[in-house]
């Protein structure tokens, strides 16, 4: 009888025993290939079946294969396009330590599923990681990160892979710890709406991407630049970006509403002109992204339901576009108000006089009789912007508290580093004291003269406490972090002394501020409390 074994000899006679491998576990034959399963197999159909799946097999794998080497590449192509692009991102980008990117390979027909995704198979997702504490004022807008979001975009939908992405996910990861990140959507659909793609500074205001989340408590400013804006020709109707239309709005709720608002933002285009009378930029800054974030959400409230009347929409419109310009002139303000801008406060006061012209037209169109005196607008003249300063070595003179003692402060010189080293008293040099990432030291020399005693009390006295000293730059006020030795190739450090008649005291404060700091736009001031007032001193030599 003939015996086959498993290498497949034919024996005339019984086999010896054969060295016969272990049985395959289950495991183990299905990571074998087709044609070894083929040579296991019984039965001509397992054998058919096996043969005709083994094309579709290799497709699959041939698929996959290529899917993988298309995601690297285009991975590698897109990090070093973003990353070799820093200096033309405004904000976190700038600062970005890596962009962390995924391709996401969907199933085929997504169409189906979501048709907003026109039926292409890859979705990109980008994490910029960075931290807030490297950003200055400006680079911690929403402008700023609408600018990156807008750069990466177009890198990415721009780019050869550009016709293959359903969708795109930017996400911006602050490392500092702060809870609430930053989100732009764009979906494939969106992107065919656009007449081409912004140029470089140009932005897609958050509105306009597909979805977007910027959480209250991160601590970004309210503030986009206008005149960078991507203007969209064919501008979808605002309507189209809320989720849900449940509300009907009859005339009187929309003259309600309008009535209301345009009070309330009236008010507040007052209040922010008298501040900036008053030269009071914190409050004006302060009060124009408080009207930037009103003008938003009064825009959204009346554009979230459906009119009960057909002559309303062209009322609703009209007050939308007010709503905008208000925003404009809160922009500009704010603007204006944290780099002393003289022309953006210009603007900013043009563009409330035309946000108050046009929300008293839509109120006659309403039959709303309490309409905003616009003359009062008119009338406001436009402030010098910097408070009048003391040249560097011009001195304030001034007295005690019992008015027996004459006492002259001035700001002598500055100079700015990004390094410096104490010595104690006993002669001890420290380490090398570094600014931290995107800052430098800016190191300013205060001299204090004891100029005279008039009689009649102690002819002692005390030099401010060091707190009453801040240095202000782009509506920001830095507070000294001034060490307690001394500071080489500088001098002594401030602090509170005692001087008697005719002593003086030559000391350093040093502010630890952004690397882009510029002194021709800021200066420090002096709150010496009650009569004796808050002197201030810009950087400019004396007699220039």
């Amino acid at each position: 009888m003939l015996a086959i074994s498993v290498s497949g000899t034919i024996f005339g006679e019984s086999p010896e025993p054969a060295d016969i491998p272990p049985q395959e576990t289950a495991a183990a034959v299905k990571a074998n290939s087709t044609l070894d399963t083929i040579s296991t197999s019984t039965g001509i159909m397992d054998t058919i079946n096996l043969i005709y799946e083994r094309p579709k097999e290799e497709i699959k794998k041939s698929v996959e294969k290529d899917s993988v080497v298309y995601n690297d590449t285009f991975i590698a192509e897109i990090a070093a396009s973003l990353s070799c692009a820093r200096d033309d991102y405004l904000g976190p980008g700038k600062f970005a330590e890596n962009f962390s990117i995924t391709v996401i390979d969907l199933i085929p027909d997504t169409e189906i599923i979501n048709t907003e995704y026109l039926g292409r198979e890859k979705g990109i997702t980008v994490n910029v990681n960075y931290n807030s504490g490297d950003l200055n004022t400006l680079q911690n807008t929403i402008w700023a990160y609408e600018v990156d979001a807008t750069k990466i975009f177009t890198e990415i939908f721009n780019s050869n892979y550009g016709e293959n992405i359903a969708f795109l996910f930017i996400n911006f990861k602050d490392t500092s710890g702060r809870e609430e990140d930053v989100v732009f959507k764009m979906v494939a659909e969106d992107v065919l709406e656009l007449p081409g793609f912004p140029g470089p500074g140009y932005y897609i205001e958050a509105e306009e991407w597909s979805s977007f989340k910027i959480g209250e408590n991160t601590g970004i400013k309210n503030y986009e630049d206008p005149a960078t804006r991507f203007e969209f020709k064919n501008k979808r109707d605002y309507s189209d970006k809320v989720e849900i239309l449940n509300n009907i709005y009859t005339r009187e709720q929309v003259k309600n509403y309008i009535a209301e608002t345009s009070k309330s933002l009236s008010d507040m285009a007052f209040k922010i002109m008298d501040y900036a009378n008053d030269k009071d930029w914190q409050n004006v800054g302060k009060y124009s992204e408080a009207m930037i974030k009103s003008t938003s959400e009064h825009k959204t409230k009346l554009n979230e339901g459906i009119m009960e009347e057909e002559g309303l929409y062209s009322t609703v419109e009209n007050a939308t576009e007010a709503y905008d310009v208000y925003k404009k002139a809160a922009m500009n303000f704010w603007y204006g108000s944290y780099y002393y801008d003289t022309t953006r406060i210009i603007e900013g006061v043009m563009a409330f006089q035309d946000a108050v012209a046009a929300m008293n037209t839509v109120s006659e169109e309403l039959d709303i009789e309490e309409t905003v005196n616009e003359e009062r607008l008119f009338s406001i003249p436009v402030p010098e912007m910097l408070p009048k300063s003391y040249k560097l070595t011009e001195s304030y003179v001034y007295r005690d508290s019992s008015g027996t003692n004459d006492i002259s402060i001035k700001i002598e010189r500055y100079k700015t580093a990004f390094s410096y080293y104490t010595k104690s008293k006993t002669g001890e040099t420290s380490p090398v004291v570094k600014a931290d990432y995107g800052k430098k030291f800016f190191m300013v020399t205060v001299d204090i003269t004891h100029m005279g005693y008039r009689g009649g009390g102690s002819d002692n006295v005390r030099t401010p406490s060091k707190s009453v000293f801040k240095l202000n730059w782009n509506n920001q006020v830095y507070t000294d972090s001034t060490p307690s030795d001394y500071i080489v190739n500088m001098g002594m450090p401030y602090s509170m002394k005692s001087l008697g008649r005719r002593e003086h005291f030559e000391s350093v404060l040093i502010f630890e501020v952004p690397e882009d700091f510029d002194e021709e736009r800021a200066y420090i001031e002096i709150n010496l409390g009650g009569s004796w007032g808050k002197p201030t001193w810009c950087f400019e030599m004396l007699g220039s």
